[in-house]
């Protein structure tokens, strides 16, 4: 399969900072499998925009830092495909098995300060 797997993750120390390639992992707020080589076009945009800092990576993973202001309209309200259908259709938490699935921990993401950075890692698929 061509494409990516993506999880946005808050960042353990609070999100004060944006995130750096070392920035450790904290609560998985989402995470889905998205088809197409063009999968991440939505986070370039970001950066492009100025919304989005991209960190870099080879695919194993890249990285990008957003605020949750930025990057949960884009994740909830614009509905991002993915490969189980719509992320906002049936969201549900599966935790111990969530690869290739939708997932999202609404109440988590509830919680974040609209200016909080988070960590979004993108795992190429192919």
């Amino acid at each position: 399969m061509i494409g990516w797997e993506i999880q946005v993750l808050k960042q353990p120390d609070g999100g004060h900072a944006p995130s750096t390639m070392e920035s450790p992992k904290g609560t998985l707020l989402a995470a889905w499998t998205i088809a197409g080589i063009s999968g991440i076009s939505w986070l370039d945009n970001l950066a492009n925009e100025g919304k989005a800092i991209a960190l870099g990576g080879d695919g194993y993973p890249i990285r990008f830092t957003a605020t949750a202001e930025n990057l949960f309209p884009r994740i909830f309200e614009e509905r991002i495909d993915a490969i189980s259908g719509q992320l906002c259709d049936g969201l549900q938490i599966h935790a111990h098995d969530w690869k290739g699935q939708t997932v999202t921990d609404l109440l988590a993401a509830a919680n974040c300060r609209p200016g909080e950075w988070l960590l979004v890692e993108a795992w190429d698929q192919s």
